[in-house]
């Protein structure tokens, strides 16, 4: 059996709490900021900088800041899920917890679409047009089904959080934000109507900056409500432990290679759908939805390899740069893809006459992958990331059209080999044998 320990102590919960607020106040100064002069800025670059704090634009930093953040939130509930499995004593608390899997479903759909922008026409499809009642149609049938979903995670943290205030009332905060952002998106649209000059309609800056602050500190009231359960969870089957918290899981390598694959070929199959149907899909806002998956996979590549980082041990500082390095990388990677950098003419462009920053990237994923080569002494480890290297090299060649199939396939193989059966000895080196 494997057992693998999470251990989160209070002092990296504040932190990473502390590193999301200032983030999202940055983001929401830069979206002011890039409204307000980023239109009038005659500097290629300068409009640029400025366009990726906007959370208003599509594929950029803001945009793939959004997507990641309830990405997170997917991988939290699971964690729930995983946490309520250990310490349910009953039938009914085994049937509840599978809601933990609903809002794991729901935040991957949020993320999905934060980086596809499908929510931007999902009500002139077909499906919700047939469905649909009254004036609005489909857009009726929407906001009823977000009603429901609404509903449902009132009563489920009801249900959860009873006995855990705090995560009660970030759950709740996190509820009333999200189900805030239609009303405001509805006052948006009347105003836009009644506008004298529709052509020349502004947003207020204010009412755009309460609609996208809505959002992400919505999803971060989620990531810390979900967060505070599972500490909760912890501490209430061992009451006597304060800090660090631990989390045990207890399943067999073959379980866990089985999952990851499962998840890795449905998101292969989902993202090929995207990209060989984007032609006819219909068209809401200009996202680019299977960028979402290479800057997913990059993503959560960054938080294993930052986990061990965090649990470093003494006498292992080679392997501490090593996973510092990899975190840094992959984040840097799943920023990329994300913000669709791939195709900016600016980055494109030649970096003091030699190479491009694009080329820069690169060189530095291959140097990723070869020191993960050196550092693994498993056949099979080494197969997967020999296959990273050549899908490296293959996007010094590639139009940038394949760019997000060549990525999600170069992650993939990296996370093949930290999850494999005979890497995990290797890569994963707080996982014991038992």
């Amino acid at each position: 059996m494997l057992k693998l320990k999470l251990e989160i102590d209070e002092r990296q919960l504040r932190t990473l709490l502390f590193v999301f607020v200032v983030a999202n106040i940055l983001l929401l100064l830069g979206t002011a900021a890039s409204n307000t002069w980023g239109a009038n800025s005659n500097n290629k670059i300068a409009g640029f900088l400025l366009a990726q704090s906007d959370l208003t634009r599509e594929n950029v930093i803001a945009s793939w800041y959004s997507a990641m953040l309830l990405l997170l939130a997917a991988v939290i509930s699971f964690i729930c899920f995983l946490c309520d499995g250990q310490f349910t004593t009953n039938w009914k608390s085994r049937l509840i917890k599978y809601g933990w899997l609903v809002f794991c479903a729901i935040f991957l759909l949020l993320s999905l679409d934060e980086m596809g922008s499908f929510h931007e026409m999902i009500g002139d499809t077909n499906l919700l047009k047939t469905i649909g009642f009254g004036e609005g149609g489909g857009w009726n049938a929407f906001y009823f089904l977000v009603g429901l979903a609404g509903l449902f995670m009132i009563t489920f943290f009801i249900i959860k959080f009873r006995r855990n205030k705090w995560s009660l009332l970030f759950a709740l905060a996190g509820v009333l934000l999200y189900l805030s952002n239609p009303f405001q998106e509805v006052y948006e649209i009347e105003s836009y109507r009644l506008a004298n000059m529709p052509s020349s309609f502004e947003r207020a800056t204010g009412l755009l900056l309460l609609e996208e602050g809505s959002e992400i500190f919505g999803s971060l009231s989620f990531v810390m409500a979900f967060t505070l359960y599972i500490i909760y969870n912890d501490r209430a089957a061992q009451p006597g432990i304060k800090t660090p918290i631990h989390l045990k899981i207890n399943t067999s390598r073959k379980k866990m290679f089985s999952l990851g694959s499962l998840l890795v070929f449905f998101f292969a199959f989902v993202m090929m759908a995207f990209f060989l149907n984007h032609e006819s899909m219909l068209k809401g806002d200009d996202g680019i939805a299977v960028n979402w998956f290479p800057s997913s996979v990059s993503f959560l590549l960054c938080f294993y390899f930052l986990y061990h980082f965090s649990n470093r041990k003494k006498g292992q500082n080679q392997h501490l740069l090593l996973m510092a390095f990899a975190a840094l990388a992959c984040l840097a990677a799943s920023a990329y893809f994300g913000s669709n950098f791939y195709a900016e003419p600016l980055l494109r462009k030649k970096l003091f006459s030699v190479v491009t920053i694009q080329s820069v990237a690169f060189g530095i994923m291959l140097l990723l992958e070869w020191l993960l080569f050196l550092n693994s002494r498993q056949n099979l480890s080494k197969l997967f990331l020999v296959v990273a290297l050549v899908l490296t090299v293959l996007l010094f060649f590639i139009k940038p059209t394949f760019f997000p199939v060549a990525g999600f396939a170069l992650f993939s193989a990296i996370l093949f080999a930290t999850t494999s059966e005979t890497a995990s000895h290797t890569l994963l080196p707080t996982i014991k044998n038992h």
